[in-house]
């Protein structure tokens, strides 16, 4: 079932509220505790994407930020650099907002 508009428009902020109510686990810990890598690099840049853009994404930026720290450390450190490619469009959003950091 795919979102509706307005369920896009949630903010991370928003969704760590009501998440923290259904579970006994805040998300953003659990997210911070995934951002943990092998690559001090990529804990360097991870950590300071959750403290600086976090809250301001939407809900398929969360989904998409989810993903991308699926990816092993050389292939994500990779697509943040520009080296690696990743065709997915919210992808390349949260994408560009890693390489700000």
């Amino acid at each position: 079932m795919l979102p509706r508009d307005d369920e896009r428009e949630q903010t991370a902020a928003q969704l760590s509220t009501q998440d923290s109510a259904l579970s006994t686990e805040p998300p953003l810990g659990r997210l911070r505790w995934d951002c943990r890598r092998g690559m001090l690099e990529l804990d360097i840049v991870l950590g300071r994407f959750l403290a600086q853009h976090f809250e301001k994404l939407t809900l398929l930026e969360v989904e998409a930020f989810k993903t991308l720290l699926n990816f092993p450390d050389h292939d994500l450190w990779g697509m943040i650099q520009g080296e690696k490619m990743d065709g997915d469009e919210d992808n390349q959003r949260v994408l560009q907002l890693l390489r700000l950091c």
